[in-house]
């Protein structure tokens, strides 16, 4: 037997609460299962017989699976705080931070953060718009931080709206459009043509979530996260290069200004 509407909802709300990396899911209103995306052995289940609370779950600091039975609701939603504090100390966090993308704006890992907590508490549909509007963050800081002369445009247009204004895209290729403007950015466009497509995929994807009727059902929200992280990677790596060439740049120039010794 499950528990009953408010005790679920309890459950769910501590879970959000401790913001550590583990799924809900409901079962044949029979029982509750919680479990970690990565690691299969981390699970836990819930269920009411008769009067008693069963929890079964996975101790990390034993390794092995412990039953529990307890009286009422508030000794099994300890037990269970004091399991995802354990899981939350003893396993990956719900993110990792990579810092050159955590310099350009704290946004975006916050808005990322909550998408992934709605996403395993089970509402699929709101966290596809939730996952869409961390890409929007995470693609406007790296234009501004890549196309700092262009901030007004960047700010006051749609993500979609910024390719349309820099590429010609035909049948999915990009191509920077001739224009005078462009002339002291054009290797930096160049340089992020196959990153546009890709961006352009996610926020296709992202914008379908929030549609009456879904025309990209095939997608789930698990390949919209997969590409908003590949597309972090491909920002984190071009920070890190720019910052190199400028770090290279600084100690070329101290090096052409040492006097020579005879």
């Amino acid at each position: 037997m499950i528990l009953n509407q408010r005790e679920k909802t309890e459950v769910l709300a501590l879970l959000a609460s401790i913001e550590v990396n583990l799924k809900y899911k409901e079962e044949k209103n029979e029982a509750i299962f919680i479990s970690h995306p990565e690691f299969d052995i981390i699970k836990a289940r819930i269920q009411r017989n008769g009067e008693n609370f069963e929890l079964e779950y996975f101790q990390s600091t034993t390794n092995k699976v412990v039953p529990v039975s307890v009286k009422d609701f508030p000794s099994l939603k300890y037990r269970l705080s004091q399991w995802f504090n354990l899981i939350k100390k003893d396993y990956p966090k719900i993110l990792q931070k990579k810092d050159n993308i955590d310099r350009l704006n704290g946004r975006y890992y916050k808005i990322l953060k909550e998408a992934i907590i709605i996403k395993n508490l089970g509402f699929e549909e709101s966290s596809g718009m939730i996952f869409r509007k961390a890409l929007e963050i995470l693609i406007k800081d790296y234009l501004l931080f890549l196309l700092p002369s262009f901030e007004d445009k960047i700010l006051n247009s749609t993500i979609g709206g910024l390719l349309k204004y820099f590429y010609k895209n035909k049948e999915g290729e990009f191509d920077v459009k001739q224009n005078p403007e462009f002339e002291s950015i054009n290797a930096e466009l160049k340089e992020i043509k196959s990153l546009c497509r890709k961006i352009k995929t996610s926020f296709d994807i992202g914008n379908d979530f929030a549609h009456y009727e879904r025309r990209l059902a095939k997608f789930t929200t698990e390949e919209l996260l997969s590409n908003i992280l590949k597309i972090e990677h491909f920002i984190d790596l071009h920070m890190q290069e720019e910052y190199l060439k400028d770090m290279k740049a600084f100690l070329n120039a101290e090096f052409d200004s040492d006097e020579l010794i005879n």
